[in-house]
């Protein structure tokens, strides 16, 4: 039957967390421009409408992994959805910042990441499964690059509320795709959650990803807050410039993705490298040549690590407790986000963007050499 074959299972997650990510994605490259507009704006209120849904996703990764884990997968994923678009046309209604907060906050307690992994790697064959994780990973990092060219063009003609209803109508999509799979079958863990917790959290290797996910997710916040108000481009041409910086990028991250699974420690190395050489650029100028150079090393770096750290992830956890373990990560990944845009926007009332910069190329050096940890 075609709704149950594992193929249809893993191109209908994927296809849910596409529109999912999509949604969470768009705001990214045009919040901090558009949210000026808003009654009772700031750039630490531009930096919570950025950032904010991280810090709901973040904490509720963990525990939607747990439920997961012990309720159903399919079952905690639609309430999530449910979340996610419900979050999102409250924000799409807002008439002033604070209410796009609240919407933003409610998208974010929608966490979905963790429990469509676990989903995928569950139903993925054994011999295939670290091909359909680099799969899932591959897929955020495709509705990243989307939501770059779609954004700046959507938020031109609909503005900022219109981007929110466009985000509210993906989750319902999402929404569908889940609805038309199979329920799993649920493992539930012999352990109780305390014990999972402490499992997971001696889990070295798990936490070392973890780490690593929020320093890559803080510097895409970061990225976001700082490059888009320093293009002297419109609005709408904005995605000339990440166009023309992801397809030159394209090839090195695809052939270190190809390489991760093989050589791990060299591929990540590079990866990061990649990152912090366009953050330096990034430090010399935003003029447009400089941002598009910068951008060329940045999407390097992160679409290689996008589809690589998930994959390593599903294979530092233990079945049972696999979608508790990717919340693990997806926790760490959020609260970047979270940390990146409230920093940024604090940042932002005392100093310029350079000193946002020069933390996370701190931040990286310190990834570069835990990588290097045997």
């Amino acid at each position: 039957m075609l709704f149950s074959s594992p193929l249809y299972g893993v191109l209908a997650l994927a296809a849910a967390l596409f529109c999912r990510m999509l949604g969470v994605f768009l705001v990214l490259p045009v919040a901090a421009l558009l949210v000026t507009d808003f009654p009772g704006s700031s750039p630490f209120a531009a930096g919570l409408v950025l950032g904010g849904y991280g810090i709901t996703q973040a904490l509720m990764q963990i525990p939607t992994g747990i439920l997961a884990d012990r309720w159903g997968k399919k079952t905690v994923l639609l309430i999530a959805l449910a979340l996610f678009a419900g979050g999102s046309f409250i924000a799409a209604a807002g008439e002033s910042v604070y209410e796009i907060i609240i919407g933003r906050l409610l998208q974010g307690s929608g966490a979905v990441a963790a429990v469509s992994a676990a989903w995928i790697s569950d139903i993925a064959p054994a011999g295939r499964r670290a091909p359909a994780m680099a799969a899932f990973g591959a897929v955020i990092a495709l509705a990243f690059v989307v939501s770059l060219f779609a954004a700046p063009i959507l938020a031109a003609a609909y503005q900022l509320n219109g981007i929110f209803a466009i985000t509210g109508w993906l989750g319902v999509i999402s929404f569908i795709f889940v609805l038309s799979l199979p329920a799993p079958a649920i493992t539930r863990p012999t352990a109780n959650v305390a014990a999972t917790l402490r499992t997971l959290l001696a889990n070295r290797p798990l936490l070392k990803i973890g780490g690593g996910a929020f320093i890559l997710h803080y510097a895409l916040a970061t990225l976001f807050f700082i490059l888009p108000t320093n293009l002297t481009l419109a609005l709408a041409d904005h995605w000339q410039v990440y166009l023309a910086s992801f397809v030159a990028a394209l090839p090195p991250a695809i052939w270190l993705i190809m390489r991760v699974e093989k050589q791990p420690h060299l591929c990540l190395s590079l990866a990061i490298g990649s990152l912090f050489i366009g953050f330096v650029v990034l430090l010399w100028s935003t003029q447009t040549i400089i941002a598009v150079i910068a951008l060329f090393f940045f999407f390097s770096g992160f679409t290689a690590l996008e589809a690589a750290l998930p994959a390593m992830a599903a294979k530092a956890a233990a079945a049972p407790d696999r979608a508790a373990a990717m919340g693990v990560v997806m926790t760490c990944e959020f609260s970047g986000v979270f940390c990146g845009g409230i920093l940024a926007g604090t940042l932002a009332v005392f100093l310029d963007g350079q000193a946002t910069i020069v933390i996370i190329c701190l931040l990286l050096v310190v990834w570069l050499f835990t990588i290097k940890e045997k």
